[in-house]
């Protein structure tokens, strides 16, 4: 955060996530843009991911996986 109070972005990157074991795929909106606002995972009970992606502009929706990893960091110039 800034003096001001504003968010200020640190180290902006690009992440590359993979997720296995795709089911229960919904997505709705998809476009040129796809500006997401979340993407929220949480653990079901049967062991299950559930991840949820919440835009502003373009894709939204919901799918269950298997698991998932961070595949790749790549700094912004």
């Amino acid at each position: 955060m800034d003096s001001a109070g504003y968010f200020r972005r640190a180290n902006p990157s690009i992440v590359t996530l993979r997720f296995y074991g795709l089911r229960e795929l919904s997505l709705q909106d998809f476009n040129e843009q796809n500006v997401l606002q979340t993407l929220t995972c949480s653990r079901m009970e049967e062991g299950d991911l559930l991840v949820e992606i919440c835009g502003i502009y373009g894709l939204s929706g919901a799918f269950r996986c298997s698991r998932a990893e961070v595949a790749a960091v790549r700094a912004m110039d």
